[in-house]
């Protein structure tokens, strides 16, 4: 816990599981420019040799390097498990050493945790981008749901600020999963409370192409066999009745939708005959129109005529005599 400005930081713990790839440096780089003020760096060397050196600052904020006593390289869950015995931190949150952050990412994350003490989790908005560090289009943005947590995972793992009480909890990475070692974490962590979602990207997730976890099969590849079979057993019943209950709403629903989508077709032939009818009246409206101007032209040609001026005192006596014989 550090204080600024008369004010209470707790400290939050970086784990950074590190291959000593060239991007390292960008993920050290978004560290150094957070404007949180109490962080500490744990940079886990998963290289196993010949990492190269770091030194002991990343910017304002202390750096420690954690070199395991295994010779060969670390495994993802072995080394975040070893970041995880090692940091200090209040707060944790974990980096992938070719991923990075905006600077307000810390500072937003740990302001939502103290502003929700019952929820176990912070999360937020994560924008993938490619290997040039150019915008992929894809955003994960989902909010925290449980029943959308057991069917995949929806938060990449530096989406995520955890407290320190999870660890004390239990909660560790799975050290037999080669995939999703992340999400099997995030579920043992969903278990202890929920997590609060605070909308607006603040980090960047970059996606390659010869990803294996990008290239599994959505709901059946081996990553998500393994979880599923995992946690079949351990998913609390109440959990697990909220998936169903989701899943029959959904499927009511597409049923609600299939229907009105068939009535919206009866509706629209009929609004089709309708405007067939309404077409037809008003062609014979027009028709009409166009003998009535034809009738009113004649007419007037009669009234023009000589032979209408002419017969004029006619139709006059003739009036006459038909009033007379009225009054008969």
């Amino acid at each position: 816990m550090s204080e600024k400005n008369g004010l209470a930081f707790p400290l939050v713990s970086i784990i950074i599981r590190s291959t000593d790839r060239p991007t390292l440096a960008d993920a050290l780089d978004s560290v150094a420019l957070q404007t949180y003020p109490s962080i500490e760096v744990v940079l886990v060397n998963a290289k196993g040799t010949d990492h190269r050196k770091v030194g002991e600052w990343c910017g304002r904020f202390p750096l420690r390097i954690i070199t395991s006593e295994e010779e060969s390289p670390l495994h993802r869950s072995r080394a975040g498990n070893v970041g995880l015995q090692a940091a200090n931190g209040e707060y944790l949150l974990f980096l992938d050493d070719d991923d990075w952050l905006a600077a307000d990412h810390i500072t937003k994350l740990s302001d939502a945790l103290a502003a929700h003490p019952i929820c176990s989790a912070a999360h937020t908005e994560i924008a993938c981008m490619d290997n040039e560090k150019q915008p992929t289009g894809m955003i994960f943005n989902h909010p925290f749901n449980t029943s959308l947590l057991l069917a995949s995972n929806f938060m990449p793992i530096h989406s995520v600020l955890f407290r320190r009480t999870m660890v004390e909890c239990g909660c560790r990475m799975d050290e037999t999963l080669d995939l999703n070692e992340d999400w099997d974490f995030w579920l043992q962590v969903s278990l202890q409370g929920d997590f609060v979602f605070i909308p607006g990207i603040s980090a960047f997730y970059r996606i390659y192409d010869s990803s294996g976890v990008h290239r599994q099969k959505v709901f059946s590849g081996d990553g998500y066999t393994r979880i599923y079979d995992k946690w079949r057993t351990r998913w609390p019943a109440e959990r697990l009745a909220k998936l169903m209950e989701a899943f029959w709403n959904a499927y009511t629903t597409q049923q609600e939708l299939a229907n009105t989508q068939t009535q919206l077709g009866y509706t629209q032939t009929q609004l089709a005959n309708t405007q067939t009818k309404l077409i037809n009246t008003q062609t014979q409206l027009a028709d009409a129109q166009t003998q009535l101007v034809d009738c009113q032209a004649k007419l007037d040609i009669v009234y023009r005529s000589r032979s209408w001026r002419i017969t004029i005192p006619l139709r006059q006596i003739n009036l006459m005599i038909r009033s007379l014989l009225d009054r008969l």
